[in-house]
C-alpha cells in the first residue's frame, strides 16, 4: 500500500486528466490531489473509493496497482492488431480477385466474339467471388467494432484509440493499393471505397467510446 500515490498518478495520466479536472470531480482542491499523488498525505478509504469512481477502477486496483486497466490496454492493442491482420487479408483477397478478372480475363465492349464465352464465365466467377469477399470484409469490420465496444468496460486513453485507428487505416489501405494501381480497368476510387468505409466505422467506434467515457465521468460528478 506504500505505492498508492504512484497508482493514483498513473491512473490519472492513463486517462489523460489534469489534477484540476480530478479535483473538480472529487470536490477537492488541486493541491489535495497533488499531495495525494506525491505521497505527502495519505487519503482515507472514503476518498480512495471516490478516486475509484472517477477513474472507473476498483479500490483494490488503487491499493495494489492498475493491473486490470493495464490488461484492458493490452486487450485493446491485441484486438487492434488482430483486426489489423484479418481485414487486410480479406481486402487483399477481394482486391486480388478483382484485379485478376480485369487483368487476365478482360471483357471487350460491344458484341461478344467467338471463343470469349469461357473468358466471360471466368471473369464473372472472379467478380462474384470478389464481391462476396468484399462483403465479408465489411461484416468482419462491423463485428469487430461491436465486439470491441462491448468488451471495453473501462476508459482507454484517447491516444491509444487513435493509435489503433491509425493501424487499421494504414493496413487496410496498404492491402488494396497495389491492386488499385495495377488494375487496367478499375480506378483507385473503386478499390478504396471499402477500406474507407472500414476506417469510418473505426472512427465511429472511437466516437462511441469517447461518449461512453464522458458519460461515465459525468456519473462520478
Amino acid at each position: 500500500m506504500t505505492d498508492i500515490h504512484s497508482h493514483l498518478k498513473a491512473l490519472r495520466r492513463a486517462r489523460e486528466l489534469t489534477q484540476e479536472a480530478v479535483a473538480r470531480q472529487m470536490g477537492l482542491t488541486r493541491q489535495a490531489v497533488s499531495s495525494h499523488e506525491s505521497g505527502r498525505t495519505q487519503p482515507d478509504l472514503e476518498t480512495l473509493a471516490r478516486y475509484g469512481e472517477v477513474y472507473g477502477v476498483s479500490l483494490q486496483e488503487i491499493l495494489y496497482g492498475g493491473s486490470r486497466s493495464e490488461r484492458q490496454l493490452r486487450r485493446l492493442r491485441r484486438a487492434a492488431w488482430t483486426v489489423g491482420a484479418v481485414l487486410p487479408i480479406c481486402n487483399a483477397l477481394w482486391a486480388g480477385l478483382r484485379w485478376t478478372a480485369s487483368r487476365f480475363f478482360p471483357i471487350q465492349e460491344g458484341q461478344m466474339q467467338a471463343g470469349m464465352q469461357k473468358v466471360w464465365e471466368q471473369h464473372r466467377l472472379l467478380a462474384e467471388l470478389s464481391e462476396k469477399a468484399e462483403g465479408l470484409s465489411l461484416v468482419i469490420a462491423w463485428l469487430a467494432v461491436v465486439v470491441l465496444a462491448l468488451r471495453l468496460e473501462r476508459p482507454v486513453p484517447l491516444r491509444e484509440k487513435l493509435s489503433c485507428l491509425g493501424i487499421l487505416a494504414a493496413l487496410t489501405m496498404a492491402a488494396v493499393l497495389p491492386f488499385a494501381l495495377a488494375d487496367p480497368v478499375f480506378g483507385l476510387a473503386d478499390y478504396t471505397v471499402t477500406p474507407l468505409r472500414q476506417i469510418l466505422w473505426g472512427a465511429m467506434a472511437v466516437l462511441v467510446l469517447l461518449t461512453v467515457d464522458a458519460l461515465r465521468g459525468r456519473k462520478t460528478t
